[in-house]
């Protein structure tokens, strides 16, 4: 394949993982209109998202069969026309049950397009290149996410509502394009025998935990039923776990063969991304409803308020990988993440007097860090995976950095929701009726502020010391991420870790570690 046509085939993935970043963050802002427009609930609006993350978590696993036994291309091609075939619909419903049986249908097409776009890395590029690719994909994953507010806010301010779900028709028209054109065909030599065992318990436990996450996000840690999905998933996962090392022992295919553990860096460039991305998810989550409640910004500015995020998080992709080149993906993953400490830092030291070029100058530290330390670890995790692997390999990396979203926003959330009750100084003759609601929520609390205008103050003044308690347990997530990366990644791109702890070479190691050449795969030439 000519190398022009390669990375143009990386535009085409980096805009189906757009799409699903577009569509992650847009429908937050859309929440109200849709309310209006479909007569729709608060438990039926927590499920228009709800749907999508259970779709997408549960997704992951049997994206990765279908793109082996398809074929990587027709699965992508399938997943794109299926995505913007939802979105369509989406723009079109009459009631909510409709929404959400398309955002359901949507996550399970965005689990397809993440999967597969991740995995065909290992396939076109070589390992010398892979860092260069990743970082590109993790670029793009991570624009859509504050791009969707702006979009959104632009959308519904000047059009009608269902132009927020048909904006990604085109891109995923686009896409499919660029897909059919340029990218070969490829899948595994062999094709093993399906592991349905494992495919149930690994759905099944992943969906589990992402719901019982999302109800601890909405109802608190002390919900019974949430705390009953959760323990429910790990256990499924953790018998998942003993099945596939049982089938792999009996000489059986499993359906994640343990060996994937052993490729050289995959298990920690996994789990560091996963501890770190922490941290930015208490950034996205709270930032947006700082600038809307205490400064009175609408939708559309606090997505540009955080573009200097965005550029910090560019800038790292495009150095990440030469860099790490150069000093090797431990210094470099660990050094980024504390960065990301000093932005967040100073994040947490804001106040209301603070102005927007202090919000800018922490904000593009900290996406920067987090930019280097995210896919110099994602990089790791994926340059030394054998191609014929490259399918379950972006299934598991997936299927946490997934689950990790729901886990972080419940976690974080909680501590902020905390946070605002313990300082809010409410009038001692409140009614009891309203106090709870100036409890429940900083927005609830300047809506009665509105007819009681003495609260407004204090109702700002406790959110931003939640704020700031937030973003210093950001801050303890930025620097453990950083010892995670400093005790687990590689010292150099290139130095082998050493055999796995039965005895074999992992991946990346031995006589055969250098990339087939893309023809020696059945794949057509260009």
């Amino acid at each position: 394949m000519r190398t022009s046509s390669k990375w143009l085939a990386l535009v085409a993935f980096s805009l189906s993982t757009l799409v699903i970043g577009l569509d992650s963050t847009i429908l937050a802002v859309a929440l109200p209109t849709l309310a209006r427009a479909l007569n729709a609930t608060q438990s039926e609006l927590q499920w228009f998202s709800t749907a999508f993350l259970l779709t997408v978590a549960g997704g992951m696993l049997p994206a990765s069969v279908i793109a082996d036994r398809a074929g990587r291309k027709k699965t992508l091609l399938a997943a794109l026309l299926i995505f913007g075939g939802s979105a369509f619909w989406s723009a079109y419903v009459t009631g909510p049950g409709q929404l959400i049986a398309a955002r359901a249908i949507m996550g399970f097409a965005a689990a397809l397009i993440a999967v597969v776009t991740l995995g065909v890395i290992p396939v076109m590029f070589d390992s010398a290149e892979r860092g260069k690719a990743v970082g590109i994909m993790m670029a793009a994953t991570f624009l859509g996410l504050p791009i969707g507010p702006i979009l959104g806010g632009w959308i519904l301010t000047n059009f009608w509502w269902g132009w927020v779900f048909l904006m990604n028709v085109p891109v995923a028209g686009l896409a499919f394009v660029l897909v059919l054109t340029l990218v070969p065909e490829s899948k595994p030599d062999t094709r093993d025998p399906l592991d349905l065992v494992g495919l149930i318990l690994g759905v099944g436990g992943l969906a589990a935990l992402c719901y019982g996450f999302v109800r601890a996000g909405s109802n608190g840690w002390a919900d019974a039923e949430a705390l009953t999905w959760i323990g429910g998933g790990l256990i499924s996962l953790i018998v998942v776990a003993g099945w596939e090392h049982h089938m792999a022992a009996t000489g059986q295919a499993p359906l994640i063969p343990p060996s994937l553990f052993r490729a050289r860096g995959f298990t920690a460039g996994t789990i560091v991304p996963w501890i770190g991305q922490f941290a930015m998810v208490g950034m996205l989550f709270i930032l947006p409803l700082y600038w809307q409640a205490v400064r009175n910004e609408d939708a559309m500015g606090s997505g540009l308020r955080l573009l200097p995020l965005i550029a910090g998080f560019i800038v790292a992709a495009a150095l990440g990988d030469p860099v790490a080149k150069l000093f090797g993906p431990k210094a470099v993953a660990t050094g980024g993440y504390l960065v990301m400490a000093v932005g967040v830092f100073l994040g947490a030291r804001m106040a209301a007097p603070s102005s927007d070029l202090y919000m800018a100058v922490w904000l593009a530290i900290a996406g920067l860090g987090m930019g280097l330390g995210l896919v110099t670890a994602a990089s790791v995790a994926l340059r030394n995976v054998p191609a014929d692997k490259s399918n379950q390999a972006s299934a598991v990396f997936q299927a946490l950095q997934k689950t990790g979203g729901p886990l972080g926003a419940a976690v974080l959330g909680s501590a902020l929701s905390q946070a605002y009750q313990q300082h809010l100084v409410l009038p001692a003759n409140l009614p009891g009726s309203v106090a709870d609601t100036v409890k429940s929520g900083v927005f609830q609390g300047l809506a009665v502020a509105t007819k009681m205008p003495q609260i407004g103050d204090t109702v700002r003044d406790a959110f931003e010391t939640g704020m700031s308690t937030t973003l210093w347990i950001c801050v303890g997530i930025a620097i453990a991420a950083a010892l995670a990366a400093l005790a687990l990644l590689p010292g150099r791109v290139d130095a082998p870790d050493g055999p796995a702890p039965d005895g074999t070479e992992p991946y990346g190691t031995g006589p055969t570690s250098a990339p087939e050449p893309l023809q020696s795969r059945n794949l057509p030439p260009q």
